[in-house]
């Protein structure tokens, strides 16, 4: 018997830190691109210099349940910088439609300058040149621009992260358009005169504008029909198969028989773990005990 074992991938709470964003703006966000995810680690090239960076970091879990369980999969980036020490986060692909696009992310302070008091007066506006007069600053940069055309922005102007609790953050691209023109191909995070230390999680890029869905089938179109003709001529029945209707209204299986098989009585619940290569035997990891061996292929 085959068990499916997924490690989960976290969605976004929809409470939080939305200071600035219209409401209708808020609702129209979707999932442009994925930078960083606790259990997808970081997907974009990291560089750095007088940093140290741990993107599977256990302590400090930001959910509840990770929290109180001791079998969690749950990470999140912890960074380690060095006065003038930097992280970047590096696209091959540089991001052009950056219009109403945001940079959204979870973060928690570690060291003591992180008093959760948000910024002082004279740290709050954007500085060039590659310099940071805060704890720490980010930036949305051109790369190939260089140094000298970033814009660094403290952190604490964009939010009051503290170290008591996670925090969500909320950048909006167009703080920075100055700098990067047409297109940003990295995030930077850049420390100022003194070490510095912070925990980060989820850093995804929210867009504005919701991306062509595809064309949606009807059930009685030629297509699905001769489809599900093909199918039940090949004796398929419908069993877990809602990838093959994905696209449909209804569903192309929706006409097929239901699966019949030893173990429908029992029910079934998605479980986490973090190393499911080490599950040489689904039916006793899942049951206690080895199943009777089923007659027939399926």
């Amino acid at each position: 018997m085959e068990l499916a074992l997924l490690s989960s991938v976290h969605t976004l709470p929809a409470h939080g830190s939305h200071q600035g964003i219209p409401t209708r703006q808020r609702r129209r966000m979707f999932m442009h691109t994925i930078i960083y995810d606790d259990s997808l680690s970081v997907l974009w090239r990291d560089w750095t210099e007088r940093a140290i960076v741990n993107y599977s970091n256990t302590g400090h879990p930001r959910s509840r349940a990770a929290s109180s369980s001791a079998n969690t999969c749950s990470f999140n980036l912890r960074v380690n910088l060095k006065p003038r020490g930097y992280v970047r986060l590096h696209s091959d692909a540089p991001v052009r439609d950056h219009e109403k696009m945001r940079l959204q992310f979870w973060a928690r302070g570690v060291s003591s300058q992180f008093g959760g008091k948000g910024c002082s007066g004279s740290t709050q506006g954007p500085v060039g040149n590659w310099t940071c007069h805060a704890p720490v600053c980010l930036s949305l940069w051109r790369s190939w621009a260089g140094p000298e055309s970033a814009s660094m922005r403290p952190l604490c102007s964009f939010g009051m992260v503290g170290r008591d609790r996670w925090q969500k953050v909320n950048v909006h691209a167009s703080a920075f358009a100055s700098s990067f023109g047409d297109a940003f191909d990295e995030v930077v995070l850049l420390a100022g005169a003194e070490p510095v230390e912070l925990l980060l999680d989820d850093v995804i890029l929210m867009g504005g504008a919701q991306p062509p869905l595809p064309p949606l089938l009807k059930p009685d179109s030629p297509a699905v029909v001769a489809a599900a003709r093909t199918r039940r001529e090949k004796g398929w029945c419908a069993y877990l198969s809602s990838e093959f209707g994905r696209n449909v209204r209804g569903g192309a299986n929706a006409s097929l028989p239901l699966c019949k098989m030893d173990g429908d009585h029992l029910n079934g619940e998605w479980v986490q773990n973090c190393n499911p290569e080490l599950v040489k035997k689904p039916d006793r990891y899942a049951y206690g005990h080895s199943l009777p061996r089923s007659a027939g292929h399926w």
